[in-house]
């Protein structure tokens, strides 16, 4: 008995060509013509390239061998899928029987070669031809925005009924991952390793529920879809092409850069030094950011941290981290609340809701006056344009002033109905006491604390000189107002220093919360109490 080897192919799920049909009718037809058919190679998913079809290979290899007669396929189109593929096939018409059991060609005589070749071509053709259409689809809907394969990390599909355009992708619960992935290593202070251990703890898992890890880090942190643009590849030549997308973007382009800029630049290799505090923070004179270094001493062992700036140009060489946070926590001191000031807090506190009664309620007497008097003069404008003091064209330019500006007072009238609560105040409390901490207590604190306490306070940091520049944020000149306001506190004969120092400390609760603040000092207020009464740091 001849002994022969089996291939299937399929690249859909069509009853008629799919793996069982296929293989049912292989093993009829070795049956029925006495062959023994030694082992079937099953290709189970289409594959895009050449060079995936792995099981066509090893079928080929198979036949190699001097015991095997021959090799059966279902169709001419399920034996290869392109002309190179059916020339390794005509090498062994000499050698080897090549039989296809639907449109059966005897590929010993040069007429049965010549039409085996003939299909050939044709299913060359319709694979070519189909693979044109389905580039020239999946353009079309490139250029239109939208993404053809499953979403990336952060992103779902759109639902039918749910979603306008459920074509689009939209961002999911996992969106807030992808932003804070970008913000931790833009500050320099994380590796992929480090960035994925942090989203670990916070229990964030990948878009399959398994493990996340540092390859998603770096997927996501080179995949411009975050930003809206959708990078798509060419698998026939390999050439990357860009698209606007029309999806909702979770970073900035900006942030993205510098993202590259960082990854691109990297000149200590991961995890040479660990986790560096001040990377990418502090510049000198020049403009540039100083490069934290660790070098090794004399003793061989790497001891202590220097910021250093690479600009041949510069006069600047290095200084210490634990020096540099000298210079820090003295500066923290210059914007300390008066001890004095400090104890007033709780005593002030109580009133400070009725006071915020008494203020509202002075603001709507105010607006209301103002109201009343626009209505009057509106109505005079009628009576002076009835008495041809002005013309048409005067009285109504007068008339559409007035009532805008009423407008815009109802909505002023409105607002200020919504009183500061004592949450606001109690937030605002926490901070300034814990503001009084950080001189004490910024030493203790880890890397990403400091960094994030540096960020929040101050929007430039830079050493010239050998001396510390902090540029403080409108937050740090809010405190320094009110230190300075309160300065005579705890003196009982001086009425107007209480009253000052409810004026300041409203001033600072409105500021925090016209600009979203409470969160963030919330979380600081948190983290820095745990370093001034942990026993590790006590």
């Amino acid at each position: 008995m001849k002994k022969y080897v089996g291939y299937i192919r399929v690249s859909n799920k069509e009853h008629d060509t799919s793996i069982p049909a296929q293989e049912l009718k292989l093993r009829e037809y070795v049956l029925q013509h006495n062959i023994d058919l030694v082992e079937i190679y099953v290709e189970e998913k289409s594959a895009f390239k050449k060079s995936d079809r792995k099981e066509f290979k090893k079928a080929m290899r198979h036949l190699e061998q001097d015991e095997i007669q021959g090799i059966v396929f279902h169709k001419v189109d399920r034996s290869a899928r392109n002309m190179k593929d059916f020339a390794i096939l005509e090498n062994f018409f000499d050698r080897k029987d090549i039989r296809v059991i639907e449109g059966e060609f005897d590929t010993s005589s040069a007429q049965g070669r010549f039409q085996f070749r003939i299909f050939c071509s044709m299913a060359v053709w319709y694979s070519e031809n189909l693979s044109e259409e389905v580039t020239t689809k999946m353009t079309q809907r490139l250029r239109n925005g939208y993404y053809p394969a499953n979403p990336p990390f952060g992103y779902r599909k759109g639902i039918k009924g749910k979603d306008k355009d459920w074509k689009k992708k939209y961002p999911n619960h996992n969106a807030r991952y992808v932003r804070e992935i970008y913000e931790l290593y833009d500050s320099g202070a994380h590796t992929y390793n480090s960035l994925a251990a942090k989203m670990r703890l916070k229990g964030a898992k990948n878009s399959n529920g398994g493990k996340f890890n540092k390859r998603l880090v770096e997927r996501i942190l080179t995949n411009p879809f975050y930003y809206g643009q959708i990078k798509w590849t060419r698998r026939a030549t390999g050439k990357e092409l860009y698209f606007e997308g029309n999806h909702k973007p979770l970073i900035s382009k900006q942030l993205f850069e510098s993202v590259k800029d960082r990854r691109e630049g990297r000149t200590v290799a991961k995890g040479g030094y660990g986790k560096l505090t001040y990377s990418r923070m502090f510049t000198c004179k020049c403009e540039r950011y100083l490069c934290p270094e660790k070098p090794t001493g004399r003793n061989g062992k790497r001891k202590h941290v220097y910021l250093r700036c690479h600009n041949k140009n510069c006069d600047f060489s290095s200084i210490r981290e634990d020096h540099l946070e000298n210079l820090i926590v003295n500066e923290f001191e210059k914007y300390q609340i008066k001890p004095k000031a400090l104890e007033g807090y709780k005593a002030v506190i109580n009133d400070m809701n009725e006071m915020v009664v008494e203020e509202n309620e002075y603001m709507r007497k105010e607006l209301n006056m103002r109201l009343a008097q626009i209505e009057k003069e509106i109505a005079r404008v009628q009576k002076g344009y009835l008495d041809e003091l002005f013309n048409a064209k005067e009285a109504k330019e007068m008339r559409t002033n007035l009532q805008l500006e009423r407008t815009t007072l109802f909505e002023k009238l409105n607002k200020e109905s919504n009183a500061l609560d004592e949450a606001l105040f109690k937030t605002t409390q926490d901070f300034l006491e814990t503001f009084a901490k950080l001189s004490s207590n910024y030493k203790n604190a880890c890397i990403d604390l400091k960094r994030e306490i540096l960020e929040f306070l101050f929007s430039k940091h830079s050493i010239q000189g050998g001396n510390l520049l902090l540029e403080p944020k409108p937050i740090v000149k809010e405190i320094t107002f009110m230190s300075k306001s309160t300065n005579g506190w705890g003196d009982n004969t001086k009425s107007e220093t209480l009253s000052a120092f409810k004026r300041s400390f409203l001033s600072l609760a409105k500021f925090i919360q016209e600009n979203n603040l409470s969160g963030v000092i919330q979380r600081l207020v948190k983290e820095i109490h745990y370093l001034s009464t942990s026993p590790l740091y006590t």
